[in-house]
């Protein structure tokens, strides 16, 4: 008995070892010249007043993270975080197309999500990570997306 509950530590023990967190990811990327960092709290959200997030509710922070040309110590820390548990978030949507890759993570309960982490790679020209904490129906990520265009 003594054994099994040693093995069954073990085991949980590198489980959580690959879990890692939102603001591990990050803090992965260290300040460099060809990293853009930009952090918007809610108080900053409405000061922008009505804005292209105005149509969604709950809204409490922004984060985003621009790397144009990653070297390969970024790419190396990027390849790190596909496979990883990040904070319980699933996968929502994974497109790739002409050379263009964009992963969209949520974690939520329902049709509410209190987290959304969305990963755009465009070779090894740009990433970008964009974080959104609030709560956000999952109806409306679709407005979140349209952002950019």
């Amino acid at each position: 008995m003594k054994k099994f509950i040693a093995i069954a530590i073990m085991a949980f023990s590198m489980v959580t070892a690959q879990a890692i967190t939102v603001d591990d990811v990050f803090n992965a990327f260290p300040d460099a010249d060809n990293v853009e960092k930009v952090n918007l709290d809610k108080e900053m959200l409405a000061m922008m007043g009505n804005n292209k997030l105005s149509g969604i509710k709950d809204i409490s922070a922004v984060r985003v993270i621009n790397i144009k040309e990653p070297t390969s110590e970024q790419q190396a820390i990027a390849k790190r975080f596909l496979d990883a548990d990040i904070d319980g978030m699933e996968s929502l949507l994974d497109v790739y197309e002409n050379g263009e890759n964009v992963t969209i993570y949520t974690r939520s309960k329902g049709d509410v999500a209190d987290r959304l982490l969305i990963v755009v790679a465009s070779g090894a020209k740009e990433a970008v990570l964009v974080l959104v904490d609030g709560k956000i129906n999952i109806n409306d990520i679709n407005k979140l997306v349209k952002i950019g265009n």
